[in-house]
């Protein structure tokens, strides 16, 4: 529990010094007004609603408090959303549970992608320079490998069901099959010629 609150302080502290610092910052504010978001970390059993009052955002842990939207997923989800936050259907492809008002959620989300938040400072705050350093370092690299696995294991489930099993059409067999059907295509054409000129 002290954790969390430590946590959670610390994150409004740098969200709030972000605002302060963005000239933009009332702007980003505005549509939020009166609207929370709780943002619910399943595996950590951890509940963050933000709540933005006058020129800042309060966060409040396990608040028994109603939010306009709510994010729920594991801490790894969020952390692999807010990496592709901008992207096309993030949410989806990072499997966040969305519920409540999406413009509510589409509001928060364009106040974070614009603030310039430097969570690396966050981290030394909490666990000093080295400590943070030596953690950003090694969730780059951890993110950099699940990414490299990923991929090498779709390209070898893909050759397998291409090469082994033969449940997909390869890439060059496709084009070939394509030709085909064009070249098919234009030998129906020339026959229908040929019979509407013997008629």
């Amino acid at each position: 529990m002290i954790a969390n609150t430590i946590f959670t302080l610390t994150a409004e502290a740098v969200i709030n010094k972000a605002l302060q610092t963005d000239l933009d910052s009332a702007l980003l504010l505005k549509p939020l007004h009166g609207k929370s978001l709780l943002v619910e970390m399943t595996d950590w059993k951890l509940q963050i609603l933000f709540l933005p009052v006058g020129n800042k955002i309060h966060l409040r842990i396990n608040a028994d408090t109603h939010a306009d939207a709510t994010l729920r997923a594991t801490l790894q989800q969020f952390i692999a959303f807010a990496r592709h936050a901008s992207a096309p259907g993030a949410l989806q492809q990072h499997k966040l549970q969305v519920s409540g008002d999406l413009g509510t959620l589409q509001a928060y989300q364009t106040l974070f992608q614009q603030l310039n938040l430097d969570w690396e400072v966050w981290l030394a705050s909490m666990v000093g320079n080295t400590a943070a350093a030596g953690i950003g370092k090694s969730i780059k690299h951890l993110f950099n490998w699940q990414r490299k696995a990923c991929q090498s294991t779709a390209k070898d489930i893909t050759e397998y069901l291409q090469e082994e099993k033969r449940l997909l059409v390869g890439g060059e067999e496709l084009e070939d099959f394509y030709q085909d059907l064009t070249q098919f295509r234009q030998d129906i054409a020339r026959f229908k010629a040929k019979l509407n000129l013997l008629d």
